[in-house]
């Protein structure tokens, strides 16, 4: 929501919310795994299409509404389907709902059940750097994917003490009632110093050229055809001097 690329971008943000939640409830629960698959699948049935009717202009009949809005969509990716540009901001708004919805879930589901660590972060992690990387013009913003890596290394930290504590109990390892406060300050200083110093050292990837072709090459067919999915994209900032803030280069 924050990068204003498309208007009713805050549907993603409810919906991602809803997602955590409902992972970590299916997650704490014990239901099988295929089950807990089903219930994201129908309660993302449910819950997305009703919170997408936010998107569109509503008349007092929900049917008539859910319908307006599943016409449109289908038209949407009837044009992606085709290789042809799609313009309707709503397109972008479901793709991205149900984006985040699948990451959400999982990274709940994996939270509550598994607490397995790169599961978690590492999906969302990468939607934010992207996210990121597409729209730098606010530096500031900069500072909350710095701070989600912060509480991720704070979570590592964490988990690890978690599992080192069952092994230690197991093995009649004796612990001191300070143990678990030391190594939680333990691993804020050391999250905060690993930020600190990503975020100082300048960006040396993108200027070794070897790198950055290899990017390039891999990259290319891919944005090649995403691009009609992001047409009805608009930047918030006004025209850039090259008249196009989307383009294809990564700097």
């Amino acid at each position: 929501m924050i990068s204003e690329w498309v208007p009713f971008l805050n549907v993603v943000d409810k919906l991602s919310f809803l997602a955590i939640i409902l992972g970590l409830v299916i997650g704490y629960s014990s239901f099988t795994r295929r089950r807990t698959i089903w219930i994201g699948i129908e309660y993302g049935l449910v819950l997305i299409p009703m919170l997408l009717l936010a998107t569109i202009e509503r008349t007092d009949s929900l049917y008539w509404d859910l319908r307006g809005l599943l016409i449109r969509l289908f038209d949407s990716f009837s044009f992606f389907a085709q290789n042809q540009p799609v313009y309707d901001t709503v397109f972008f708004v479901t793709l991205s709902s149900l984006g985040f919805w699948i990451i959400g879930l999982h990274a709940g589901y994996q939270f509550a059940r598994h607490r397995n660590f790169l599961s978690i972060v590492i999906p969302s992690g990468l939607v934010m750097l992207i996210v990121q990387i597409y729209d730098p013009f606010v530096p500031l913003r900069a500072w909350g994917l710095a701070f989600y890596i912060f509480m991720t290394l704070v979570l590592l930290g964490r988990l690890n003490f978690l599992n080192n504590k069952t092994n230690w109990k197991v093995k009649h390892v004796f612990l001191t009632s300070d143990a678990g406060w030391d190594m939680s300050r333990g691993a804020l200083t050391f999250a905060a110093i690993a930020v600190f110093i990503a975020w100082a050292l300048p960006g040396v990837i993108t200027n070794i050229k070897p790198m950055t072709r290899a990017w390039n090459d891999f990259i290319h067919p891919v944005t090649e055809r995403l691009s009609d999915a992001v047409s009805a994209l608009d930047s918030p900032y006004g025209v850039s001097s090259s008249g196009n803030f989307y383009n294809s280069a990564l700097s």
